[in-house]
């Protein structure tokens, strides 16, 4: 009996990797309709792929007042929709968006 809680417990370890391994291959992908929402910092060199779907209905990456997104390259950026909620006056915000294998940022003052 103990050695069939041993098996289990090993097998459970092993899906757990699996699943881990397979997320962290995937990369961070916004589908249609849904936003993934920052309210402090994230950095973008933890996964290569950062991605949203571009149709009718899109994904948002979203960053909230001074939220912001470190860390982008040429290897590492938005391949996508990126939205920025202004929560006071004078927030400027640099959005890093590229095609995922260039950077090509924008950025605004703050000023509307």
């Amino acid at each position: 009996m103990r050695y069939s809680y041993i098996y289990i417990k090993y097998f459970f370890i092993l899906i757990y990797l699996f699943f881990i391994s397979v997320v962290h291959s995937q990369g961070n992908h916004v589908f249609s309709g849904h936003e993934a929402v920052n309210y402090g910092v994230v950095d973008l060199t933890t996964s290569t792929l950062w991605s949203t779907v571009r149709s009718a209905t899109p994904g948002f990456f979203s960053a909230v007042g001074t939220a912001s997104y470190t860390g982008a390259s040429d290897n590492h950026n938005i391949d996508g929709y990126v939205k920025h909620y202004v929560t006071a006056a004078g927030q400027g915000f640099v959005f890093p968006v590229g095609t995922g294998s260039d950077l090509r940022t924008l950025q605004t003052s703050g000023t509307i």
